[in-house]
Order: structure tokens, then C-alpha cells, then sequence
């Protein structure tokens, strides 16, 4: 890989990781505010959404490490 590509890829590492840490601080965030919900609010369909969106932010984390992973496996 030349030395260009092998930049450029650096840099898109850097903006994953950048964007993985909003989408673990947002997974955080909506799982803090699930938790402190009232018990009727958090078994309406409003909670469940919630836990949705935490379940999907999770699982998009997870990708955004294994994009990481696979890159710096690309620049070794």
C-alpha cells in the first residue's frame, strides 16, 4: 500500500473512532434516561422505543470497532 492510501486510511481511523465514541456516549445517554423513566412510561411503547434505539446504538458501536479492527488489519 503506498503511502498516500495508507494516510488517508490512518485519517478514516481516526473519524470512525471519533464517530464511535458519539454513538457509545449516545448508547449511554438513552440507556441513563431509560433507567430514571417511571415504570409507566418505561413498559409503554415510548420505553420500548428507547430500548430500541439503545439496542441499535449498541449493535452500530460494535460495527464501528469492527471497521477499525479490519482497516488497521488492512494498514499492517
Amino acid at each position: 500500500m503506498n503511502k498516500k492510501r495508507r494516510s488517508e486510511l490512518t485519517r478514516a481511523v481516526a473519524m470512525i473512532e471519533d464517530a464511535a465514541r458519539i454513538v457509545e456516549d449516545a448508547a449511554f445517554d438513552e440507556q441513563d434516561s431509560f433507567d430514571n423513566l417511571p415504570e409507566s412510561i418505561a413498559y409503554s411503547e415510548r420505553g420500548e422505543q428507547m430500548e430500541n434505539a439503545v439496542s441499535c446504538l449498541e449493535n452500530a458501536h460494535g460495527l464501528l470497532d469492527e471497521a477499525i479492527t479490519e482497516i488497521n488489519e488492512a494498514l499492517a
